[in-house]
């Protein structure tokens, strides 16, 4: 449902007849939402829940809660955190050559050029760790997947400022993961851009979507 994003409608809030904002009513981030089976063991969900190291690709995880991470779906034991951990290696550690060559061995390129792209294109920061999802369907392969969506087109998570996104592309130099996807899948990443702005991304779509 909702391609794995959240899915919410929003509501107002009165308690005893006092007005207290707008929230948003949302779907939890469970096994039925990615089509997943909670019964196989290599179907897991695992998401940033802040900015410790593991979670920008700048160390790798040794236990779950201290890591930043958190297993959504899936079991939260000793072999999932060693599947995270061999991704989370491969990043950190991997040469250059290595990193393009067998990219597609740990990440879906495809699911990973479209994550970057949203995340430039909607202005999503907190994508870029504490509100990205990491999706597997083998123990092997993952596939970033936006979620939370609260910091989106320049608008501030609290809802009461703005960011000036105008001036340029989110910098993933904060996180190893993108910081190095930048660097080696720069043709890539301008072509599927490329290709995503003839009619997904065309601006007029976009604005008659939110119409």
């Amino acid at each position: 449902p909702n391609n794995g994003a959240v899915d919410g409608f929003p509501v107002e809030i009165y308690i005893n007849g006092e007005f207290h904002g707008l929230y948003t009513m949302n779907i939890p981030k469970d096994e039925w939402q990615f089509g997943m089976d909670k019964d196989n063991p290599n179907h897991i969900v695992i998401g940033g829940g802040g900015w410790e190291d593991p979670v920008r690709f700048k160390a790798i995880p040794t236990k779950f809660s201290e890591s930043g991470f958190e297993v959504e779906a899936g079991p939260e034991n000793d072999e999932t955190l060693k599947k995270l951990q061999r991704l989370v290696d491969f990043v950190l550690n991997s040469s250059d050559t290595d990193f393009k060559k067998n990219f597609g061995q740990y990440l879906n390129l495809d699911s990973t050029l479209n994550y970057y792209i949203m995340m430039n294109y909607a202005w999503t920061p907190d994508n870029t760790g504490k509100n990205m999802l990491l999706a597997t369907y083998d123990g092997k392969v993952w596939y970033p997947s936006l979620y939370d969506l609260d910091t989106t087109w320049g608008t501030h998570w609290e809802g009461n400022k703005e960011y000036n996104y105008s001036t340029g592309f989110i910098n993933g130099s904060d996180s190893m993961l993108w910081s190095r996807f930048e660097k080696h899948f720069k043709k890539e990443i301008a072509a599927r851009y490329f290709e995503l702005r003839e009619d997904i991304l065309d601006p007029n779509n976009v604005v008659n979507m939110f119409n």
